[in-house]
Order: structure tokens, then C-alpha cells, then sequence
């Protein structure tokens, strides 16, 4: 027997809603791209230190602004803490600290301005990066396939080259597996 799902009628029913639906596109990235952004192959990569990272498409992703990241004792230098969002609790990692990246010649760490990034990808439980700069789009097509550097670790999977900027194409999924093998 088929379940017939009721539509809502009244105009409050209608206003949650559609604010449902748009909190949902809110949350991911694909969805809330500009119409013009998607037919020119945009991307969003956000920042770390001097690395740039390319999102993955499919990634979920939320900006958080007004969160407090609880300390928990005897973690790793780059295991921030926790955070409880919607009542689901989730890792605060560090990537400055947990990918060693050296910091801009002059500016000290205690002056290092962070923003919370949610990274929820659908083959790990979500986690939160403490990053520098919050994403930015940009169109791949204005970007050639750089040599990637020796040594590289396997979750880099290219290097992206547009005059001076570098953006590096990660695999989140393989960056998250090397993060749990790392505790």
C-alpha cells in the first residue's frame, strides 16, 4: 500500500516548509552555487596557511560562526576538541597543526585569525577543521594541471596552476582516513 504524503495547505505550514528546503540547500555547497557559477565548472576551495584546497563537489559542507569547541585532555597538539552541533558530537581538528604547514614569515600563531568548517562527507562521520579562510569559488577551467611536488602525501591528489595560485585537488575522504590513523 503506497503512503500518500499530505501537502501542506495553511500558509505557516508553507513558510516552515520552504524554509526547510532552503536551510537544506543552504547546507550544501552544490546546491546553493549560483546558476551562472555551475555552467562555468566553479569551485570552492578554502585556505590553510599558504595551501589552497579544492572541495569536492559532493562534499557537504557548513560555515559555523558562533560554536565552542570543548577541550578534552591527553588529545594530539592538533586535536582541537569537540563540538556538539545539533546535538551530534564532532572532532575539532587543526590543520595548520595536523598537516605542519609553516606559517606566513612574521605572523605569529596566537595571531592567527580561524574560522570552523564542517566537513561532512558521506563515507565518514562529519568533522570539524579550524582553517584560516573560509571558501572562495573559483572557475577550474582558468586552472592547468601543475607537476605535483615529490613526497606528496597520496590524499593530494593534483596540483591546480592560474599565475601565482596554486589550488590543491585533495581526496577528503583519504585526508579523513589519514586523521583517524594519525589519534
Amino acid at each position: 500500500m503506497a503512503t500518500v504524503e499530505k501537502k501542506p495547505t495553511d500558509k505557516k505550514s508553507l513558510d516552515t516548509t520552504s524554509f526547510i528546503s532552503n536551510l537544506h540547500s543552504a547546507l550544501d555547497i552544490s546546491e546553493s552555487m549560483p546558476e551562472e557559477k555551475k555552467d562555468t565548472v566553479s569551485r570552492y576551495f578554502y585556505s590553510m596557511g599558504q595551501h589552497n584546497f579544492l572541495l569536492e563537489q559532493d562534499l557537504k559542507v557548513e560555515f559555523l560562526t558562533h560554536a565552542k569547541i570543548n577541550k578534552v585532555p591527553y588529545l594530539s597538539k592538533w586535536h582541537k576538541g569537540i563540538i556538539s552541533i545539533r546535538g551530534i558530537i564532532m572532532p575539532v581538528i587543526d590543520l595548520h597543526e595536523f598537516l605542519g604547514t609553516e606559517m606566513e614569515v612574521g605572523k605569529k600563531k596566537s595571531n592567527r585569525k580561524t574560522s570552523l568548517l564542517m566537513i561532512d562527507h558521506k563515507d565518514h562521520t562529519p568533522v570539524i577543521f579550524e582553517i584560516e579562510n573560509l571558501p572562495e569559488i573559483i572557475n577550474i577551467k582558468e586552472y592547468k594541471t601543475k607537476r605535483k611536488p615529490k613526497g606528496s602525501p597520496n590524499w593530494q591528489e593534483k596540483y591546480l596552476g592560474n599565475g601565482n595560485n596554486t589550488v590543491i585537488q585533495i581526496n577528503h575522504k583519504d585526508l579523513l582516513e589519514q586523521i583517524i590513523k594519525a589519534q
